[in-house]
């Protein structure tokens, strides 16, 4: 079944609609894993099922994912990372958005000027945030800076994107000049693809039996790649305070980090087995150990949105998370879930992870956590898109 769009203006299109609008998405890592590269490529299978539109991605290599796409490879520079490789990545797009003549432009990336920009967080707010915050710049910072003035201050930039209010405010905070531009468009979440497993029993033995967990263990999962900041130290050490009172509790970590930063709890819970590190996954296995898994806890510092909470309601699981998450906006406390005051505080969590060890009350939650998703389908947020890109398409393009 595929997504409803709204009916485009023939002005934009022609009335015999033979000609497709022409829309380049820009995003180095398209689809791969992380949650603004998914959120681009699930906006773009989106807009792909619709012939209306001819789709084009402009990124750093092809894969899997950007199959169907009509992809233009700028991936032939160095360095790849960090500002330098956003610089690099933005001069190779730009040489094929001037030769594509494409209708609109979208751009998931800093330097780039487009039509509609995905934006997240301003350099100097996450410095601060991070705790990072000093009085002079590196030239790193100037970089980044530039880039992001160059990119959501373009004459062609019409429509800023946000992924949460959270992160929406941040930026009229820092940029009150842009206001008018900014929007407001949260992640989805593709709903069929995940389900609550009747045999979730089944399903931990498949997965966590060969380390010696037992069926009757509860499994916390945490999913992130930067593990400090989105509180994997705290997160060991509730669960490790709860084992001591004798809850079955074990830990599933999923991800890329560096173990060592969650302290000296995470390697008593090593010591123990009773710690799993799975690296990063398919967005198939990511669903398994949703499945598998009692309840999500996510503590992060701040997050644009957390797409991981997002996904971990749609499979009926509880989650708790920081009050600095953009997708808290999601959690109603006591009902699908817990919201921290203090998210670096340990006590705090280790409370509500206690109450999710309650066997009933983690039914009841995890039944109200499924409703919640249900209302966050991508098909809802495609379509918000499709507005969007009408509205620009409609100021932009001559009659």
């Amino acid at each position: 079944m595929g997504f409803f769009f709204p009916q485009l203006p023939e002005k934009l299109l022609g009335a015999n609609m033979e000609k497709p609008v022409k829309v380049a998405i820009v995003s180095r890592y398209f689809g791969d894993w992380g949650g603004a590269e998914l959120f681009a490529w699930r906006l773009g299978v989106g807009l792909l099922e619709d012939p209306r539109w001819e789709i084009h991605v402009v990124g750093l290599r092809p894969g899997q994912r950007t199959q169907g796409f009509v992809f233009h490879e700028a991936g032939r520079i160095l360095p790849r990372s960090g500002p330098w490789g956003q610089l690099a990545f933005a001069m190779q797009a730009k040489r094929y958005l001037q030769k594509g003549a494409f209708d609109l432009v979208h751009s998931h990336e800093l330097g780039v000027e487009a039509d509609v920009v995905s934006f997240g967080l301003p350099r100097r707010r996450w410095r601060k945030i991070v705790g990072k915050a000093r009085s002079w710049a590196t030239p790193q910072d100037k970089l980044v800076d530039l880039l992001e003035r160059k990119t959501l201050f373009s004459p062609r930039c019409r429509v800023i994107l946000c992924p949460s209010e959270l992160a929406a405010g941040e930026l009229r905070t820092e940029y009150p000049e842009l206001v008018p531009k900014i929007r407001v468009l949260c992640p989805g979440v593709e709903f069929r693809s995940f389900q609550v497993f009747p045999e979730r029993q089944e399903l931990k033995q498949k997965l966590f039996g060969p380390l010696g967990w037992k069926r009757e263990d509860l499994v916390a999962l945490f999913i992130g790649n930067n593990f400090r900041l989105k509180g994997l130290p705290q997160t060991a050490e509730a669960v490790a305070r709860l084992r001591e009172k004798g809850y079955p509790l074990r830990l599933c970590v999923v991800g890329r980090g560096n173990p060592k930063e969650a302290g000296s709890c995470l390697r008593t819970l090593q010591s123990q087995r009773a710690v799993w590190f799975s690296g990063p996954v398919s967005q198939s296995l990511a669903s398994s150990y949703y499945g598998a898994s009692d309840f999500l806890l996510f503590p992060s510092r701040w997050e644009a949105f957390g797409m991981v909470v997002l996904e971990a309601l749609a499979s009926g699981l509880p989650v708790v998370v920081g009050p600095h998450v953009g997708a808290a906006k999601l959690v109603d406390p006591g009902r699908n879930g817990w919201i921290l005051e203090d998210p670096e505080s340990v006590q705090e969590l280790a409370q509500c992870l206690e109450r999710l060890c309650n066997p009933l009350e983690r039914e009841r939650m995890g039944k109200e956590a499924r409703q919640t998703a249900e209302r966050c389908d991508w098909r809802f947020r495609v379509k918000e898109l499709v507005r969007i890109y009408e509205e620009c398409l409609g100021v932009t393009q001559k009659d």
